[in-house]
């Protein structure tokens, strides 16, 4: 009877010492594994083997040598203890990219010829815009990422002047470089600026820069009813992993002002959770149309498979909604929205910006989803006469980031219109240097 008793006992001592021999956790509030059980935070976790990172997972149970996770497409992984070196907590749902061969390859010399001329065109505007101080910026931006210590100076210098926008404008452009200093005394003025245009501004910088202090004032405009505040108080509480504004932008999610639905999409989408999931379903009940559209696509930009579902529907039986929801399935590979992208473009078209705009997003899910053949389709726009469109083709082309796009770049570069030029410029460095398309295209949305 004793020896029973000793036996069970040691083994019960032996499973406690392997249970609690848990992979650590990297994080700053010194949470254990044991902590994120059943919660919504999103981990990564590192192999040993491999140095591998598996992403967007959520522990749901310890096990005597293991623990299991849930993935993003609702299944159950187990990871032996052994065999993980560390859990990672992440800020949010991380999208996953797929690797990129062009992307991770060296520039050919053609190509960085184009890179070279554009920062000389860059410097070309700098140079010439001394009564244009915004333009200048933009190109000192160009200059100081490839490492020009005169254009950082230029853009430090005009981020601690005496009149607020220009000081929010150039600490944006701080940002786009990579300088991780903010000057805070800069960013609470801007807060609590009378001008709303500075404001959104500086609402937008808090959000890029991390700056987690003002989450409490960034939740009261997200309840702004005007949405030049309230829409980039919904992004910047995303960048910030605020969870507690998730009921509000869910309400903005089906209003019916686009901006503010557009905003919540990108908000809701970032955040993710089981709760947000819940909440989204919830309201495909109490929808329809626009505002229903906004919330399949949050759920597909959530991985949900409901959301990929309803999605194709939309595509197949909505002609109204067919359009955007070709564009949201093509870039994943969906043949149908291929195949209806390609009759669209082959179609003759009216010259007006909505349509060549579309033309341009449809043309650039292709280029996304590797079809060489699109790229003509780019090319053609890119000589159109509507600047504003060649403008947004540039910063499609930045998003893309196919290091084989950057010569058809060059003719835009040489512009006379220094805006349209600098944009050219921009996306050509974005494609050429990841780490600054990375900062660009956040910049942008």
């Amino acid at each position: 009877m004793h020896r029973t008793i000793l036996t069970v006992g040691i083994a019960l001592v032996a499973f406690a010492s392997l249970a609690e021999d848990l992979p650590p956790v990297s994080n700053r509030n010194g949470l254990t594994l044991r902590d994120l059980v059943g919660k919504d935070t999103f981990v990564s976790v590192v192999l040993k083997d491999r140095g591998a990172t598996d992403q967007n997972l959520r522990v749901v149970e310890i096990g005597p040598n293991y623990f299991s996770v849930l993935t993003q497409n609702g299944e159950r992984m187990p990871y032996k203890f052994e065999s993980v070196a560390e859990v990672r907590i992440q800020d949010g749902q991380i999208e996953a990219r797929k690797f990129n061969l062009d992307e991770n390859r060296m520039l050919k010399v053609e190509e960085q010829k184009v890179v070279d001329r554009a920062l000389e065109r860059a410097r070309e505007i700098f140079d010439a815009a001394n009564s244009d101080q915004t333009v200048k910026m933009r190109a000192a931006t160009l200059l100081a990422v490839s490492g020009r210590a005169d254009a950082v100076d230029y853009l430090r210098g005009l981020s601690t002047t005496n009149d607020l926008a220009t000081d929010i404008d150039a600490s944006l452009r701080l940002y786009l470089i990579g300088d991780k200093e903010t000057n805070k005394a800069v960013l609470a003025k801007g807060l609590q600026s009378g001008d709303r245009k500075v404001k959104a501004a500086a609402v937008k910088l808090a959000g890029l820069t991390g700056d987690k202090d003002d989450i409490p004032i960034l939740v009261d405009m997200l309840q702004e009813r005007t949405v030049d505040i309230s829409a980039p108080a919904a992004r910047a509480l995303a960048r910030l992993d605020c969870r507690s504004g998730i009921p509000y932008m869910v309400r903005m999610l089906v209003e019916l002002n686009e901006e503010k639905g557009n905003a919540a999409i990108f908000a809701l989408s970032r955040l993710g959770g089981q709760d947000v999931v819940s909440q989204l379903k919830d309201k495909l009940k109490t929808t329809s149309g626009q505002t229903q559209y906004r919330v399949i696509t949050c759920l597909y930009k959530l991985k949900d498979p409901l959301g990929k579902e309803l999605m194709i529907k939309q595509m197949k039986n909505v002609p109204t909604l067919a359009p955007e929801a070709a564009l949201v399935l093509a870039r994943d590979g969906d043949w149908d929205a291929v195949q209806y992208l390609t009759g669209r473009l082959k179609r003759r078209y009216d010259e007006t910006e909505d349509v060549m705009l579309y033309r341009a997003k449809a043309a650039a899910a292709l280029v996304a989803n590797a079809d060489p053949t699109a790229i003509s389709y780019v090319q053609e726009l890119l000589r159109s006469d509507n600047v504003n469109i060649r403008k947004q083709i540039c910063i499609l082309l930045a998003d893309l980031g196919k290091k084989r796009l950057i010569p058809i770049l060059q003719p835009t570069i040489e512009s006379a219109d220094a805006d349209l030029a600098l944009q050219a410029c921009a996306a050509t460095v974005a494609i050429a240097k990841p780490d600054f398309r990375e900062r660009y295209i956040e910049y942008q949305q």
